[in-house]
């Protein structure tokens, strides 16, 4: 593999190339500027600052690498505090009203009009994929035949380009390399200054641009993403959100902050649509301005979701509350742009609809919107114990699939799920509508944890957690005797127990974020002291007061693949950590976590040079 080089931040780093209560439901019922790469919105001056990248030919940069869209700056800046079609057009003997025009003396796109008449019976080659892969790697063409009505029919027997899967001999993605599974660093870059910043989450668009969410703490705290400083606004309690979108390569195309005028702001969660577009959630008191759109909130904490376009334009922001205090714990995006929410909260919320009421201190809530904001559905489960959402996954169906902690009995549906012990997980699944599908409820006398859950197109959910005693995940007991094991487990579409790894605790170890890539592999990351075994062999220093970063995959059937471990470069602190982990559409793994002054990630060497009392994030994209 092929890496270019990496370069290094004047202000960030050194870089080394390397190779129970029933269930309710209800159903419906300032001064901002934003700028894009290019062109201003009508939005007037706020609390939000954007900026578009500067150059691209950096051997030093601030941050990631730059592009090239020329910077403009907002008069506004922002803060968070904490409690995701291309037209192709060539020339033809005969054009026709297809979408799509193609190049009749070659090949044909199946999927457009007919391309005109022909002789019934008749056949040509075809191929509906970009003409560049065609007859490269895994990808060759098809035949199409003239129907009775001399229109051409589908395209049969191509085969297109898909996601590289690093584990099968071939190239899937027909981009004349044929990948082996390394989890090698493509690229890796720390950000930050004196003060602390803390990274939140990270995702992928359909073209692989990545998505970057961070909190800044402090008054003083800035982040540069490659498109200048944001954030460095407000008295010592400030909280700033910063929402950056980069290129593949890590080019700086916008980035924005968002400030919080109350000291528990947070941003929690990036994601964008099919189309590009980009929603940022978390939760916020006070008031925070998002370019169009400034909420209000209380002196407890609201929930907020905030859509962009690809350009960094906010559309809208929406803030859901009630009495007492509201938490996010996730968000993601179905394929008709419903947005799903999942988190807890006391007393009530409001998501548009009828309000949910908790039973307890804290219930359980899980929520739809539409593209533009608006109540679907939403739904509250919980009883007079405490219940909270670790984890959502949605479908290609637009089915959700949520994992929970619960303290009590809590119903999903028709039948009451029984608490067995301190702490239990429960999982459920919902329709596109909402309706209850299946769940369980997975526990026993001692105490088990879900730090996180997650799922994939074809409903399938992994959840991470830690267990003690004998567990039945719903294939059979397993014995952990009277340790704390870290469990890994994967569910299908109807709740069948697809398989469930355990793996003994030797220090601290904890698992952030859980993701699938869309061949069905499993990554997760986090951090960890002493030794980890994942399965590919022991990695660590056996030091139990020393905190380092992992990130590790898995194949579809749980079997183990790579796991790097992430310590710092230079012997000099102590902490870093993964925060969360996604997968690009190349299969590429995305990473952004936290270190203290430095961290080594697969060879490349990050030195921010800061004081490591403070934390910097960073972010890393991996070799499948």
């Amino acid at each position: 593999m092929s890496t270019r080089p990496l370069l290094a931040p004047s202000l960030a780093l050194l870089l080394v190339p390397a190779c129970g209560g029933d269930d309710e439901t209800s159903a419906t019922d300032s001064n901002a500027t934003a700028v894009s790469v290019g062109s201003q919105t009508d939005a007037t001056a706020s609390d939000a600052t954007t900026t578009a990248g500067p150059t691209s030919d950096a051997t030093a940069a601030t941050g990631g690498p730059t592009s090239d869209s020329g910077a403009s700056d907002s008069d506004a800046e922002s803060d968070s505090d904490a409690a995701t079609d291309s037209d192709a057009e060539s020339d033809s003997d005969a054009t026709t009203d297809s979408d799509t025009e193609s190049d009749s003396d070659a090949t044909t796109d199946a999927d457009t009009d007919p391309l005109g008449p022909c002789t019934p019976g008749e056949s040509q080659p075809c191929y509906s994929g970009p003409p560049e892969t065609e007859g490269v790697g895994a990808c060759e063409g098809g035949a199409q035949q003239c129907g009775d009505d001399m229109s051409w029919g589908a395209c049969l027997g191509e085969t297109l380009p898909a996601a590289e899967d690093c584990a099968a001999p071939g190239d899937e993605d027909c981009d004349g390399v044929a990948q082996s599974c390394t989890g090698d660093a493509i690229w890796a870059y720390g950000y930050g200054d004196p003060y602390n910043q803390y990274a939140r989450s990270i995702t992928s668009d359909p073209a692989g641009r990545v998505g970057l969410l961070a909190k800044l703490e402090g008054g003083l705290a800035t982040l540069d993403l490659g498109g200048g400083p944001l954030g460095g606004e407000g008295n010592a309690s400030a909280r700033h959100a910063v929402l950056g979108v980069l290129e593949p390569d890590a080019t700086h195309v916008w980035s924005q902050s968002f400030k919080f005028s109350a000291h528990l702001g947070d941003a929690r969660a990036v994601r964008f649509d099919g189309n590009g577009d980009v929603y940022i959630a978390g939760a916020y008191n006070g008031t925070v301005n998002f370019g169009v759109a400034g909420l209000a909130g209380g002196l407890s904490t609201d929930v907020y979701v905030a859509k962009f376009t690809a350009e960094g334009v906010n559309l809208w922001a929406r803030g859901y509350g009630g009495d007492g205090a509201q938490v996010l714990r996730a968000i993601e995006i179905g394929p008709e742009g419903q947005v799903i929410l999942c988190g807890s909260f006391e007393d009530s919320i409001n998501f548009g609809g009828p309000p949910l009421a908790s039973v307890g201190a804290l219930d359980v809530f899980l929520a739809a919107i539409d593209p533009d904001g608006e109540h679907l559905w939403s739904k509250r489960f919980g009883d007079a114990a405490n219940q909270t959402c670790e984890g959502l996954g949605v479908d290609d169906l637009g089915a959700s699939t949520i994992g929970v902690v619960t303290q009590g009995n809590i119903k999903f549906g028709p039948d009451t799920l029984q608490h067995a012990g301190s702490g239990d997980v429960a999982f459920a699944r919902f329709s596109a509508d909402g309706d209850h599908e299946w769940s369980r409820i997975v526990g026993n006398a001692s105490v088990q944890v879900l730090w996180h859950a997650a799922g994939a197109d074809d409903g399938s959910l992994v959840a991470a957690g830690y267990t003690a005693g004998v567990t039945d995940f719903g294939d059979g007991p397993i014995d952990t005797g009277n340790n704390s094991d870290v469990f890994l487990v994967r569910y299908d579409a109807s709740g069948a127990v697809a398989w469930a790894n355990t793996y003994p605790r030797t220090g601290g170890e904890v698992i952030h974020a859980v993701a699938l890539d869309s061949a069905g592999y499993v990554l997760f990351a986090g951090e960890f002291t002493d030794i980890i075994d994942w399965g590919g062999g022991p990695l660590g220093n056996g030091n139990p007061q020393d905190w380092d970063g992992f990130a590790s995959k898995l194949s579809p059937a749980g079997a183990h693949v790579w796991t790097h471990m992430f310590s710092d470069a230079d012997e000099a602190t102590t902490t870093q950590r993964v925060v969360d982990i996604a997968a690009d559409p190349s299969g590429a793994v995305l990473i952004t976590g936290e270190l203290w002054r430095s961290i080594s990630i697969v060879g490349v060497e990050l030195l921010t040079g800061e004081d490591p009392m403070y934390r910097d994030i960073f972010a890393a994209k991996l070799a499948p």
